[in-house]
């Protein structure tokens, strides 16, 4: 966000573009800019929130910072296509190599620019787990920045715990029962790729889940 904030500050005549996965993540990354932008910031800044069932919000040939789920930013691309982008920002940028979320990237931020636009990525989780590293990293022109340990024998994630910057997590499996109608093709789906989300909140409501959760809790 600070990077977002100076480039806006010597880029007074463009528009940014921080892109996310989730709605909720839109309100955050705003009001996130907001506080940084309060220290640096040199002028009053319009703020676009772009989700769905958000008020429709127009962005001019006027310097901007819109913070948009992919899917809206997709189905507003027209809107996109007059604005003088300079810099888009991909969060959870490992998930960009996805075909729907490239799309759009693609879109915004073509090497060809005529407002030479920068695309920077960020992520926690850099590497892709189904072989797709090499595309990613093409994505954002061949040039990837990994965090390492300082020292070849020590673990990265050991290394972030002991200077604070991540938790030292205890994993306890969550263990009750639940009665759900499905077939045997369904559960071994599950077994391999997760529960789906729409399965997940409707065990979220259910009197066996909250109370397994209330008993660790207490």
């Amino acid at each position: 966000l600070q990077y977002l904030c100076e480039y806006l500050v010597e880029n007074p005549n463009r528009t940014a573009v921080w892109l996310v996965a989730k709605r909720e993540l839109v309100g955050q990354a705003a009001a996130e800019f907001c506080r940084t932008w309060r220290f640096i910031g040199n002028r009053e800044m319009a703020i676009c929130r772009w989700y769905q069932g958000a008020d429709h919000e127009e962005v001019t040939d006027s310097s901007k910072v819109v913070f948009s789920t992919f899917d809206s930013a997709t189905s507003r691309a027209t809107d996109l296509k007059a604005a003088p982008i300079g810099l888009v920002v991909v969060d959870e940028a490992h998930q960009s190599a996805a075909k729907t979320y490239n799309h759009i990237i693609e879109k915004l931020a073509l090497k060809s620019s005529k407002n030479q636009t920068k695309l920077l990525g960020l992520s926690a989780t850099p590497v892709r787990g189904d072989g797709q590293n090499k595309k990613l990293i093409d994505i954002f022109n061949g040039k990837f920045v990994q965090l390492v340990a300082p020292r070849p024998d020590y673990s990265l994630f050991e290394w972030l715990e002991d200077e604070g910057t991540l938790s030292c997590a205890h994993y306890d499996p969550l263990v009750f029962e639940a009665q759900m109608e499905v077939d045997d093709a369904t559960v071994k789906r599950w077994v391999s790729k997760g529960l789906p989300e729409e399965h997940l909140n409707d065990l979220s409501q259910t009197m066996a889940f909250n109370a397994a959760i209330w008993k660790v809790l207490w």
